[in-house]
């Protein structure tokens, strides 16, 4: 749990337009694609990868290799912190 909430008070900290500026802009730290950015939204929403595959009739595989790009892209640690992230920047609600 200690770490949840570390996860989610840092991500409260982050100015959300700074964090989105870095996120979509090019060479700003890269940029999310709009499918890595449906796959935020549904595990922000606490789905688990195979409801996520399911949802967006995606292979099990792809939707961990989609968080895996997620994951660098934010500079997040594990889904927990990217769904912080989504919501600290308003990519969606908690």
């Amino acid at each position: 749990m200690a770490d949840t909430r570390t996860a989610i008070d840092t991500a409260k900290a982050i100015e959300p337009d700074v964090v989105l500026a870095d996120i979509r802009m090019p060479g700003a730290g890269g940029i999310l694609t709009e499918r890595e950015d449906e796959v935020v939204a549904l595990l922000a929403y606490g789905r688990t990868n195979a409801e996520i595959a399911a949802e967006l009739f995606l292979a099990p595989g792809t939707v961990k290799n989609h968080i895996a790009a997620i994951q660098r892209k934010t500079g997040s640690r594990n889904r927990v912190a990217i769904a912080a992230w989504a919501w600290a920047t308003g990519r969606t609600e908690p």
